[in-house]
């Protein structure tokens, strides 16, 4: 049976509003809420993945290859913003602590492109997003009685929290502010390096309304460490350069609840 439900999509959790507060100073969207023409079901997952890698995400979130050149006269700076654009045809698995109010939270992204995946806490219980070719899940862990439960949508209806997550996380977004703050608000930025998990990292760091701000990448584009003006932080505990196509589906056994465009 098809009916109309309203379904809102919570990013209220710690780590968007650090990202938010520290790429754009102010809070964009927390929380995205649509009401659409969809249908239910009690559809269990086989893991099965049936997403391509051939397709490049939109150029606007994810290529960064439209993005004009950042009009500096630092070599570091210029690198780094370059360096940030070619973050989307990376194919790895990151793992970070993220610290607020001393609280230690484990996350982990991994990306092949055109899929991704973020997990906050461990990939059993915690607050998964995968993003495919074709679909966009949102997936709460279960446990020993319960099956884990995932929303899905398809990428033609936007994609939901899954495509806010991604853009927060993507290089060319970090990018494309860089681009807002040295020519529209006009601020200036200092450079260092460091080594961050046995990583050798570039950063650049800058003062927006007060708040010291600091993004470090590795050669590739792939953020090592955030350390935001508000104290939380981001910082990598392993990196490697694949992503398994199998973990780019939601667990086996989930109930799935399919939300049409």
């Amino acid at each position: 049976m098809t009916k109309t439900i309203k379904h809102c999509y919570s990013l209220s959790f710690k780590y968007l509003k650090l990202y938010i507060a520290a790429l754009i100073g102010t809070a964009i969207l927390l929380a995205s809420c649509s009401s659409s023409s969809n249908s239910t079901s009690n559809t269990t997952s086989g893991n099965n993945n049936s997403s391509t890698t051939t397709q490049s995400r939109s150029q606007s979130s994810q290529t960064g290859s439209t993005l004009p050149p950042l009009r500096t006269n630092n070599k570091v700076v210029k690198q780094f913003y370059n360096s940030l654009q070619t973050q989307a045809q990376a194919i790895y698995t990151a793992t970070y602590n993220q610290t607020s109010n001393g609280q230690v939270t484990p996350l982990t992204l991994e990306q092949h492109s055109p899929d991704f995946l973020f997990v906050e806490g461990s990939k059993a219980t915690g607050l998964m997003f995968i993003d495919t070719k074709t679909y966009s899940y949102e997936c709460t862990g279960g446990d020993s009685t319960t099956p884990d439960t995932c929303i899905r949508q398809p990428k033609s209806s936007g994609g939901g929290s899954a495509q806010a997550v991604i853009q927060l996380f993507s290089g060319s977004y970090i990018a494309t502010e860089m681009l807002q703050y040295a020519e529209v608000e006009n601020l200036s930025f200092t450079t260092s390096s460091k080594v961050i998990d046995g990583i050798n990292s570039s950063c650049v760091s800058f003062n927006y309304s007060g708040s010291n701000n600091m993004y470090c990448i590795q050669k590739d584009g792939i953020i090592t460490e955030i350390n935001s003006g508000s104290g939380d932080k981001y910082i990598l505990t392993n990196l490697t350069m694949s992503a398994p196509l199998g973990d780019f589906a939601p667990p086996a056994g989930a109930n799935i609840q399919v939300v049409s465009g």
